[in-house]
């Protein structure tokens, strides 16, 4: 590594919460970034040009947050470069990005560094999972990936409708600000977390903090100004990114590549429909999952 870098890294866990319009949520997120115990942290709030009273909410409530960082836009800017931003303000060696609708347990950060220093092939780890609606059931999600880069990319489709827990992980710092660097560019598109699922899971082994439990919010708050607008050929523009788990991620045959298109296209139509979170969506996770022939 290199000494200035070093020098740099001086927590072991850094925080980044990106926040858009998130006034009802605030201040129990920020509740839940107090007495963190077990780790040397840091908070960074990448708060972006808000309609809402969150800039004076943070004010607020953040007084009481050892190692609080805000970074406050002038002006609005694409959630995904607010997320980028806050990410490479980031001063640890592991680094969580976690939305403003979700409530991680205090133990969870101190849980995965355990894990992370212990196991080299891990390069996140996740808590335990649910979320806030019950749109996928009361019981936890805590599917890992494990095993090597095909296992876990098999295991990553079968389970793709409840993947969100990945996306938010703990991370290794070379990991993470790989994966954001061009986050903007490479994400914003409806499902643009699977491809950064995806692509976090060639890195190496997601694990699980099984002690430790995050509650997801769904409505997104961090990331957009307006929700989908299904308006014209905006449909064929954030559908066909896509193809990018397909050309730029997985190595596929030229018919496979095709076949992969095809499925992915229908996944992104159900997301338009309004029942991607259903328990019909895994039947064409499966027939992507039965697409894949090798890395």
């Amino acid at each position: 590594m290199d000494k200035a870098l070093a020098n740099e890294l001086i927590y072991e866990v850094s925080i980044v919460v990106p926040i858009y319009n998130g006034e009802e949520y605030i201040a129990a997120k920020l509740e839940s970034l107090k007495g963190i115990e077990g780790v040397n942290y840091e908070v960074i709030i990448a708060l972006n040009k808000s309609t809402d009273k969150s800039e004076e909410l943070i004010d607020c409530y953040s007084r009481n947050i050892k190692n609080l960082r805000v970074i406050k836009n002038s002006s609005y800017i694409e959630g995904g470069q607010n997320f980028q931003s806050g990410v490479q303000a980031a001063r640890g060696h592991f680094i969580f990005v976690s939305a403003v609708d979700d409530i991680c347990d205090k133990n969870f950060y101190c849980e995965a560094v355990k894990i992370l220093n212990e196991k080299e092939t891990v390069c996140a780890v996740s808590p335990m999972t649910r979320f806030d609606d019950k749109s996928h059931g009361n019981k936890p999600i805590g599917f890992e990936l494990l095993g090597d880069a095909e296992e876990r990319v098999r295991t990553l489709f079968e389970n793709i409708r409840v993947s969100h827990g990945i996306f938010y992980s703990l991370i290794r710092r070379n990991v993470a600000t790989a994966l954001y660097r061009n986050f903007a560019k490479d994400y914003s598109f409806i499902g643009g977390d699977w491809l950064f699922d995806l692509k976090l899971a060639l890195e190496g082994e997601v694990f699980r903090a099984k002690s430790s439990e995050c509650i997801f919010g769904v409505k997104g708050v961090s990331r957009e100004r307006n929700n989908l607008s299904p308006v014209g050929a905006r449909y064929f523009k954030t559908i066909f990114p896509y193809s990018n788990l397909v050309v730029n991620v997985i190595k596929l045959s030229r018919g496979q590549k095709l076949r992969m298109k095809v499925l992915l296209f229908k996944i992104s139509l159900r997301f338009l429909w309004g029942n991607l979170h259903t328990s019909k969506t895994q039947q064409v996770s499966c027939a992507c999952n039965r697409a894949i022939v090798h890395l």
